[in-house]
């Protein structure tokens, strides 16, 4: 009897298993979204009377090799609300990827270290700088991205109700094919007399008395 409650519960325990780790999975992508464009939507969406301007200086430059393109950075300090910060960023959303590497080389000769430069920050997150003046804020691309995950998420979870279900009707059909073992019922007196009398009658005799 207890093997037959451990198969019964084996589905629902599946299932269990598969919405954990759906959600979890799920769960994962929505904090790596956010942590990846916090600062980003922040500066996107920070109003223009947010935004203040300040002078900086930088620091040293590079250039990194990513797939073929050639990006540039630049690394710059500058004075904000009383504090020091550092920041390589040019702009929201705005990257310096260049075809050819003579390309990002001209580009940061323009920039070499010790070069005044103007920065553009926050006024209630001083640590975000800019090189280049933010554009409008716009909603747009996060309720994008917004709709998209949230789509993202019930295609998930439509498939994972079908493969569920189709786990459980295999399920059923294995049950099915094991057939239990009938259990002998206990035989009737009557049953057990008549078996005694057909024998009797097989061996020749009756059972009754000879004159």
């Amino acid at each position: 009897m207890s093997d037959n409650i451990t198969s019964q519960m084996m589905p629902n325990n599946q299932r269990m298993l598969n919405w954990w780790i759906i959600t979890g999975c799920i769960l994962l992508l929505w904090l790596t979204v956010l942590a990846m464009t916090h600062d980003l939507v922040r500066a996107r969406l920070a109003p223009r009377e947010a935004w203040r301007t300040t002078s900086g200086v930088v620091v040293k430059t590079w250039i990194q090799r990513i797939k073929g393109n050639h990006r540039a950075h630049l690394l710059y300090e500058y004075e904000a609300e009383g504090a020091t910060y550092q920041s390589s960023e040019i702009g929201p959303d705005y990257l310096l990827d260049f075809y050819r590497e003579a390309q990002a080389q001209d580009y940061l000769k323009h920039y070499p270290p010790g070069t005044k430069i103007k920065v553009h920050y926050i006024s209630y997150n001083p640590g975000y700088a800019t090189l280049n003046k933010p554009a409008e804020a716009t909603i747009g691309p996060y309720l994008f991205v917004t709709f998209f995950l949230a789509g993202l998420t019930v295609v998930l979870y439509v498939v994972k109700i079908y493969v569920d279900r189709h786990r459980e009707k295999r399920w059923l059909r294995e049950q099915a094919l094991v057939k239990p073992v009938p259990k002998r019922l206990p035989r009737s007196k009557q049953h057990l007399e008549r078996r005694q009398l057909k024998r009797a009658r097989n061996r020749g005799d009756s059972g009754m008395p000879k004159s």
